[in-house]
């Protein structure tokens, strides 16, 4: 009887941490930092420390504080959950991963970016081990670590990781698409257009960084190719009138007139750019 109530108590705490999650991809944050508690009042004193479900939890209430924009907060629940995930999984985990990601971006929005480094290397470093390197979380990650160099300063390392990140995301695309060709109805991908879209979308991001990456080290006329590849994809994801595209004409506008300031070296292509 005593082991069918704990049971119980263990599902409530699981309803309202799910509660929780729901709240927080309303924008609700307030709301699911209230549920997630209620659910670590509930599980604290019936789970081991280190359960996983507590971490999960720690997690959720992490990402809550950090979209509230209460770093401290944020880093104090994404260090809980890391303890618990490392002892539980051992270091190369991507469950470990993503907890040190999460330090990562909660350290680079506080500003504290060489300590957010360390934490997304440590993280990327994992993920490589984990998922042998062509995967949408590793060129997150690059992406992550090179807008952190950036805002350091190092503006060269941060160009090598945009470059893998467009390396890596377009070797995922071009993976997504000979899978849609060869079997349109794979049972892990019931919608094959919406799938090579939204790898599309991120070929498409990840070439519109690496192009202000370029711009950021005065290489206009490789921020312009790179520029000019994200517009082409995203016109084709989107139509010319999309945001999306705007943006990317607007950023190669200004490389245009950084070029006419301070001419490119050697073959520049920045007088292939439209007048806008």
């Amino acid at each position: 009887m005593r082991c069918a109530f704990h049971r119980v108590q263990v599902s409530v705490g699981t309803t309202y941490s799910n509660l929780g999650l729901a709240y927080h991809s309303l924008g609700d944050y307030d709301r699911a930092i209230e549920a997630q508690k209620t659910s670590l009042d509930i599980c604290l004193p019936l789970m081991d420390d280190t359960d996983l479900a507590l971490g999960k939890t720690y997690s959720n209430l992490g990402q809550s504080y950090q979209a509230r924009s209460e770093h401290e907060r944020a880093i104090e629940y994404f260090w809980k959950a890391l303890i618990i995930e490392k002892t539980a999984l051992g270091e190369s985990h991507a469950s470990v991963a993503r907890a040190y990601g999460n330090l990562g971006s909660a350290y680079a929005a506080k500003g504290e970016h060489a300590v957010a480094i360390n934490h997304n290397t440590k993280s990327l470093e994992i993920l490589l081990q984990t998922t042998g390197g062509v995967h949408p979380s590793v060129a997150a990650m690059h992406s992550n670590i090179g807008v952190c160099y950036s805002a350091t300063g190092d503006r060269q390392t941060a160009l090598t990781h945009f470059q893998e990140c467009v390396d890596i995301s377009e070797k995922i695309a071009d993976a997504t698409k000979k899978s849609a060709d060869v079997d349109p109805k794979i049972a892990d991908n019931p919608d094959p257009a919406a799938a090579t879209s939204k790898v599309d979308a991120d070929v498409g991001k990840a070439y519109n960084d690496l192009g202000t990456a370029h711009r950021n080290v005065e290489q206009y006329a490789e921020a312009v190719v790179a520029h000019t590849k994200a517009c082409s994809i995203y016109e084709e994801i989107y139509g010319a009138m999309h945001p999306n595209v705007g943006r990317v004409l607007l950023n190669k506008g200004s490389h245009r007139q950084s070029c006419t300031a301070r001419p490119c070296k050697g073959v520049c292509t920045c007088v292939c750019v439209v007048d806008l």
